[in-house]
């Protein structure tokens, strides 16, 4: 047979009261929940357009223009003369000029 606890006497518990500040004058606040009724509304943002960014999405490797400045870029690295690096450069400061404003 399981044994009962003993009664404890509980604390008398005081009530809380609002406690009113009457030298201070702050704004009337809405109450909760009403405040999703008073959002400003925003002006639309406007968006500069950039004709050097493609208009349909393109992942790196479904890219030409990317992998054709970087094999450019790979052989002016790997230019033996400055004559075949001036060349490439060129290549791609002509290939930039479509990207760059």
């Amino acid at each position: 047979m399981a044994s009962r606890k003993p009664k404890t006497k509980r604390a008398k518990t005081k009530q809380a009261q609002n406690y009113r500040h009457p030298e201070s004058e702050s704004l009337m606040r809405p109450d909760v929940g009403t405040q999703a009724q008073f959002k400003k509304k925003l002006p639309p943002k406007k968006y500069r357009y950039d004709d050097s960014l493609s208009p349909s999405l393109e992942w790196h490797d479904q890219n030409p223009a990317r992998d054709r400045g970087e094999a450019l870029i790979r052989e002016i690295l790997d230019a033996k003369s400055i004559e075949e690096a001036n060349a490439a450069a060129s290549k791609l400061k002509a290939m930039s000029k479509l990207f760059l404003n």
